[in-house]
């Protein structure tokens, strides 16, 4: 499928770029993976070479430190991009592993480059991805920072939810593509924490919890937790 004819297009290329630079982008598109739920698309360490975007399919981000302990960076779902934080040093930070059956675009960066240094719309959104990229994970410090245990759980589920629902899903549904231990990953706290969490705003009517499948049941209640009103 080309750029042109695929769903995804909205959430991965600038919205004002004209039929023809959409061409030009599909003509550098080398290749469109399959990845398997659980096998790696990128190991950290390895050199930079492109940038990947999610057609279809969830994706998290981890990272090794020095002590060996895993860290959970992000969850990444269809008109994402992966690989964007190995420009700066050449080489990939995090590793990308797929958490159900995905398809993704390779589009080489150097390829990319040329065709930003002839539109000024495409130079702009690759400034976008990356100040986006940025901003996630300060917000993400911030919150492990900051946050309680519930403000933590509720952000969390808010944010997702919201992020599915500007690509067509349900406002206040969800099946969750990440175990409640990478999610304590991700928020830096127990898989106790989450577990006992996730029992408090169920018993509290904020959601409705069965197995993986998650629904928002009081949408104002859930905003008073956040302090963020929960539709764009």
């Amino acid at each position: 499928m080309s750029c042109l004819e695929c769903k995804t297009r909205p959430y991965c290329l600038p919205p004002f770029l004209q039929p023809d630079g959409v061409q030009k982008i599909d003509h550098i598109v080398s290749s469109r993976i399959k990845v398997l739920k659980g096998q790696t698309l990128l190991t950290e360490g390895m050199p930079f070479y492109a940038v990947y975007i999610i057609r279809t399919g969830f994706f998290k981000t981890v990272s090794n430190s020095i002590n060996g302990h895993l860290h959970l960076v992000g969850f990444h779902m269809s008109g994402d991009k992966l690989g964007l934080d190995g420009i700066a040093s050449n080489k990939q930070v995090y590793s990308s592993i797929a958490l159900e059956d995905s398809t993704v675009c390779t589009v080489p960066f150097h390829e990319l480059e040329n065709l930003a240094s002839h539109s000024s719309v495409l130079q702009r959104h690759i400034h976008i991805m990356l100040i986006d990229s940025i901003s996630r994970e300060n917000k993400n410090l911030f919150m492990k920072a900051k946050l309680s245990a519930e403000e933590r759980i509720a952000s969390f589920i808010q944010n997702l939810i919201m992020r599915l629902f500007e690509r067509g899903f349900s406002s206040s549904e969800v099946h969750l593509r990440m175990s409640r231990i990478e999610i304590s990953q991700y928020l830096g706290l127990t898989f106790e924490t989450v577990s006992r969490e996730l029992g408090k705003l169920s018993d509290s009517g904020v959601i409705s919890v069965q197995q993986r499948n998650l629904r928002i049941t009081n949408i104002p209640a859930l905003e008073k937790i956040t302090g963020i009103a929960h539709c764009i």
